[in-house]
């Protein structure tokens, strides 16, 4: 089972960026609003899913079993995975940036 080694954040300076946050990013639910999926390089029965709101899942997608879960502190305004690890880091509308090893 994955399981989130460690979950990082780093403040982004407000002056770096006038107005990070798109008028049209509104907070939804996550079951219906998905904007991001991502299989893990560490075991490809495991899926990230990204919402428009601030939730990030990992689970197994053909059980529908839900593994971890972790929120960025607003909406995600970004958000990626390296292609040969499951390292993900997503930018959220208060300009923090969160990074998760996963393992």
């Amino acid at each position: 089972m994955l399981e989130a080694k460690s979950l990082n954040k780093a403040a982004v300076p407000e002056t770096l960026f006038a107005d990070p946050s798109p008028a049209n990013l509104q907070s939804t639910r996550l079951a219906v609003d998905i904007t991001g999926l991502t299989f893990s390089s560490v075991d490809p029965n495991y899926i990230y899913v990204q919402g428009v709101d601030y939730e990030v899942l990992c689970g197994q997608w053909k059980e529908s079993k839900k593994a971890f879960s972790f929120r960025g502190d607003s909406n995600w305004l970004g958000f990626s995975k390296c292609s040969d690890r499951d390292i993900l880091a997503g930018w959220c509308d208060s300009g923090s940036i969160f990074v998760a090893d996963v393992f």
